[in-house]
């Protein structure tokens, strides 16, 4: 994979997991639910940037 690739796949995650937290906040009436979302969306960011 060429470095270019690599760049665009860590924008597109980015992208989705922004989105993802976008919408768990639109539809997360409980505030605690939305911040456990957020937890999980920035463990996974950093598992996946390993």
């Amino acid at each position: 994979m060429t470095e270019k690739e690599e760049v665009l796949l860590n924008a597109i995650k980015d992208l989705i997991i922004f989105v993802s937290l976008t919408f768990a906040m639109l539809y997360a009436r409980d505030l605690m639910q939305v911040v456990q979302y957020g937890f999980m969306l920035v463990a996974m960011t950093i598992i996946n940037k390993k």
